[in-house]
């Protein structure tokens, strides 16, 4: 794929196109005619690629700025030593047994090799429980919310907003488990929390779009795509606040 040409370079080829379709004497047949019209048509490109180039060069210039006022939390993964952006979800993966975790690809590697048929944890070297242990698994998982672990918080969370895992459907529990992890600042749990309030929840939430706007906000500082992509809808269209279209535009292209 070609490199996109530097502005400089476009404005030179813009300004000789214009200089030499300027010098050319009006047309007086078909055959001249058509010669202007394909040289006006290169020049129409030419102008539409330094308007892209020059937006495409600011809005990148925009995003790095907001990146270094807003650092993405990040994790360090025990295995590859490397520090992992988990305001995408599914970034980490966790035991429930211990409560650490490795980053996705050093957990599909292991996967790949057989690991996760091993009957202990690579980190604790805790036994796992069986698929079918839902009770125990269900036990461990709010033992780790209850040590303050936020990814443990937010699943215990989630498993009581929808009923999964054994969990019966408790609107005042899961909002208790997401407040928690949101409170450590968890991307994924704020994102969720903005929803919450964006949308309500039963009768113990009311929707309020002012109170979802600030939470979502706060999501999309630490990086988290759905909030940021969430919360530029919310400036397009005013909810909870003013009409941001800058806002808006960077909110929704800053993961590109």
């Amino acid at each position: 794929m070609l490199s996109t040409p530097p502005l400089e370079m476009l404005k030179d080829e813009i300004d000789a196109k214009r200089k030499f379709i300027a010098s050319l004497p009006p047309y007086t047949n078909r055959a001249e005619f058509f010669f202007l019209g394909r040289h006006q048509k290169i020049l129409v490109e030419k102008e539409e690629e330094f308007e892209l180039t020059l937006e495409t060069q600011r809005r990148a210039s925009v995003v790095c700025e907001h990146k270094e006022l807003h650092p993405p939390t990040t994790e360090e993964c025990p295995i590859c030593l490397e520090d992992i952006n988990i305001s995408f979800p599914q970034s980490m993966s966790y035991f429930i047994c211990c409560g650490n975790g490795c980053c996705t690809k050093c957990a599909d590697y292991s996967r790949s090799q057989g690991v996760d048929r091993m009957p202990k944890c690579p980190l604790c070297r805790a036994d796992f429980p069986n698929p079918g242990e839902v009770e125990k698994v269900t036990n461990l998982v709010m033992q780790r919310a209850k040590d303050g672990r936020s990814w443990a918080q937010f699943q215990l969370g989630e498993n009581f907003l929808y009923g999964r895992h054994g969990s019966a459907v408790d609107n005042i529990e899961a909002l208790k488990w997401i407040e928690l992890a949101a409170e450590q600042r968890n991307p994924t749990a704020l994102c969720k929390l903005g929803d919450i309030h964006y949308y309500g929840l039963g009768d113990i939430i009311e929707p309020s779009y002012t109170k979802a706007r600030v939470v979502m906000k706060e999501a999309a500082d630490l990086g988290h795509v759905h909030a940021q992509v969430q919360l530029g809808r919310m400036y397009l269209m005013g909810e909870g606040g003013p009409v941001g279209q800058g806002e808006s535009c960077l909110l929704l292209h800053s993961d590109l």
